[in-house]
């Protein structure tokens, strides 16, 4: 969804405000990763979800803010 969002970002112009909101979920999605394949922290399936879960409805706030058409949003399965 991270590329997805970024190409959208692209196609529509994203502003300053947009791109650092962006790269920072970013920066947590690849933190989350590190975290999970270091085995740093306890296997927590509901917390890892909930976090998934926190970054893909930020992603989305971004296409809403770029005002993307709804045929184009990342689709969620």
């Amino acid at each position: 969804m991270l590329d997805h969002v970024r190409a959208e970002m692209r196609d529509y112009g994203a502003n300053r405000r947009i791109w650092a909101h962006y790269e920072h979920i970013r920066a947590e999605a690849s933190q989350l990763n590190n975290d999970f394949r270091r085995g740093v922290q306890y296997y927590d399936r509901r917390r890892l979800r909930a976090q998934i879960e926190h970054m893909h409805d930020e992603l989305h706030s971004i296409e809403g803010q770029l005002h993307v058409r709804a045929d184009r949003y990342y689709r969620w399965n």
